[in-house]
């Protein structure tokens, strides 16, 4: 259920459908949650993470300038050093 106003609880998962028409449309029910939460940490997040942080692969900076425009890491990953 999604509910307007109540920003204290989770109440499911929604995202806006920007169109002609503004509509929520929800993608996980309420009673559905911590079931889609857990799925996302274990089958994205975590394999994400462990992959960021494994030694033994490379990391490689983005060829197109514009795919790191809005990322909070740019100065990390040293992109943006790399334009100076």
């Amino acid at each position: 259920m999604v509910t307007q106003g109540q920003t204290d609880m989770v109440c499911g998962m929604a995202y806006y459908s920007l169109s002609k028409i503004v509509k929520v449309v929800e993608i996980v029910r309420e009673d559905e949650i911590i079931t889609y939460l857990n799925d996302f940490k274990e089958k994205v997040l975590l394999p994400v993470i462990k992959e960021i942080l494994d030694p033994n692969k490379e990391f490689y900076q983005s060829v197109d300038p514009e795919h790191c425009s809005y990322c909070i890491y740019k100065y990390i990953c040293g992109v943006e050093r790399g334009r100076d």
